[in-house]
């Protein structure tokens, strides 16, 4: 399963790499605008502090190493999603 915003800002010709990563092995697989190469044109200065104080939080709590915890660019497999349901 893909998830991607209806507004424009994902860039559906990354779909494949996100696929790709899932046949690696991934079972989730998060695009992020803190990559080198993503950005938004609306993520504005309040809205990156926000991101960053929440995903710097649940990387603590669930111990992770997210880039990006409000992106909505996501794949993984429809199995894992009917588990979490």
């Amino acid at each position: 399963m893909i998830m991607i915003d209806a507004d424009g800002s994902m860039d559906p010709a990354e779909i494949p790499a996100l696929v790709g990563a899932l046949f690696a092995g991934a079972d989730l697989v998060k695009g992020s605008r803190a990559s080198s190469g993503g950005e938004s044109l609306d993520f504005s200065p309040l809205r990156r502090l926000g991101n960053w104080a929440l995903t710097r939080t649940a990387n603590r709590v669930y111990r992770q190493r997210w880039r990006e915890l409000c992106y909505g660019y996501a794949a993984f497999w429809r199995t894992c999603y009917l588990c979490s349901a």
